[in-house]
């Protein structure tokens, strides 16, 4: 069933959402942009610029994980190969990919929280 037009402005996150709901449901009802009243394109404009500076961010952050994960690869190839001549004591090998695996899942969690907070229902 359709969210109802709202007789008023979207004054809320769940009016937005019902607009969203309805655009989705009956696009031929759906309200243009050019038809929003000067607070509902602001915050129309203010939802397109968070969506691209997290999208933004997210695929920064996300480069420079792999980067940083590429480095410590090849700096612990380094250690294997020139330092220890492959000769690795195994609580060497436990603790740098342990140290490894909590970095990337910290870091997506991290990002992950950002990008898609909690809503309060």
């Amino acid at each position: 069933m359709a969210a109802e037009e709202p007789k008023e402005p979207a004054a809320s996150d769940d009016d937005v959402v019902a607009l969203a709901i309805q655009a989705i449901e009956r696009p031929e009802r759906a309200r243009q942009v050019t038809e929003l009243d000067p607070f509902e394109r602001q915050r129309h404009k203010a939802g397109e610029l968070e969506l691209e500076l997290r999208e933004k961010y997210a695929n920064w952050l996300l480069k420079g994980l792999g980067a940083q994960i590429f480095v410590a690869d090849l700096a612990f190839f380094l250690y294997a190969a020139v330092g220890v001549h492959w000769k690795i004591d195994p609580t060497t090998m436990q603790i740098w990919l342990g140290a490894t695996v909590v970095q990337v899942i910290g870091v997506v969690g991290i990002i992950v929280r950002y990008l898609f907070p909690q809503r309060n229902a």
